[in-house]
Parts: C-alpha cells; structure tokens; sequence
C-alpha cells in the first residue's frame, strides 16, 4: 500500500518540479527576447559591413584616379611656377636690356604674313589651342613684346631728322 508519506513525498517532488519548470521557461523567454535583439543587431552589423565594404570597393577603384589627379595638379603648378620663374628672368634680361640698349638700325617695317584661306577653326579648338597657350606665352611676355613693337614704330616715326 502506498502510504501517506509516500504521497507528500511525491506532491512535494511535483511541485519543485513544476518550480523548477516555470523559471526554466522565464530563462527560455529571457534568452529568446536576447537571441531576437542580437540577430537584429547582428543583421545591422552586417548589412553596414556590406555597405563599408562596397564604399571600400568604390575607394579602392577610385583612388588611381585619385592619386592621377593630385599628380596632375602638381604638374600644373610645377608649370605655373615654372612660368613665373621664366617670367622673371625674362623681365630681368629685359630690364638690362633696356638699361644697355642695343644700337638701332634702319630695318624696314615687317609686313605682315600673307593670310592664308585655312579652315575655320572649331571653338574647342581655339580653347585647347587657349589653354595650351596660357602657360606658353605669359602676360608680360606679351607686353615687353608689344613695348618692343611700339619703341620700334616711334623710333622710325621720330628718325625724320
């Protein structure tokens, strides 16, 4: 026969059971509340990993570009400064020119080219043949150039006596 004991013994071992059961499944709950929270943030980690990666990509493929364009511009300003530097040794010999002038003489005046029937040109052309030029022929140059021009032209104008 079973007895009473036997019976409280059971009743108690069911209800530390059904104890130990409740607090099992608030643990399941808890956990599964923090897998969720953790796969959501798992799957933000990784979608910004993919967009980190595909911004390194553009990165690593734009930066010949990059470095082609930096190069570039420093050829550019080793041009200007090159320029400058011409320009001011050219204005240096132009200032001992004029403090020690060069004997004239009578040249007859230069007439200009005969024109010849070219093309016309397109206007990019005439921009790339602008720009290409800007480095070429500087301002200054251009201005003891017609200085010179002009000191010619008097110096006949004025030879009447």
């Amino acid at each position: 026969m079973i007895s009473l004991d036997q019976i409280q013994l059971l009743e108690q071992k069911v209800e530390l059971a059904v104890k130990k059961i409740s607090e099992l499944q608030k643990e399941n709950d808890f956990l599964r509340n923090e897998f969720s929270a953790l796969k959501v943030k798992s799957d933000e980690l990784q979608k910004t990993n993919t967009e980190m990666q595909n911004k390194l990509t553009i990165f690593e493929n734009d930066q010949p570009r990059i470095e082609q364009g930096i190069i570039n511009a420093l050829k550019y300003l080793d041009n200007v400064e090159d320029s400058v530097l011409n320009t001011r040794s050219e204005t240096a010999s132009l200032s001992d020119t004029v403090s020690n002038p060069i004997p004239q003489t009578n040249t007859p005046p230069v007439q200009p080219a005969s024109v010849s029937h070219q093309q016309p040109i397109s206007p990019i052309e005439q921009q790339d043949h602008f720009q290409s030029s800007v480095f070429t022929e500087t301002a200054f140059e251009k201005q003891a150039d017609e200085e010179t021009d002009n000191s010619t032209d008097n110096s006949q104008q004025l030879d009447i006596f």
